[in-house]
């Protein structure tokens, strides 16, 4: 079935993964509900100066130990989440108007 976890647009799960100037976008826009952008499995996972756009669910930490320093992460509801230890260092964190009630 659909879930959160493979809704996403881009998703790693090997160890060390590295990213820089990446951005990653997910374009179901806001009446699509969960869409996640990025997804991350990846244990010691470093991400510099990457984007992360979408609506609700953006960004998945979903486990292990990730960092991600200057980065951008945008979206609308419950866009950052996950079971991950992360750090966020010098991230900008941008919420979008979501659909009205």
């Amino acid at each position: 079935g659909w879930t959160t976890y493979r809704s996403a647009t881009f998703g790693v799960s090997g160890a060390g993964f590295i990213a820089r100037d990446l951005t990653i976008q997910n374009t179901a826009g806001p009446e699509k509900h969960q869409a996640v952008a990025f997804r991350s499995d990846s244990d010691l996972s470093a991400l510099y100066r990457c984007a992360f756009r979408g609506h609700q669910d953006t960004l998945y930490a979903h486990s292990s130990r990730q960092f991600y320093r200057e980065c951008t992460i945008t979206g609308t509801v419950d866009f950052m989440f996950g079971d991950a230890v992360a750090v966020f260092q010098n991230c900008q964190i941008q919420a979008r108007k979501g659909l009205p009630n």
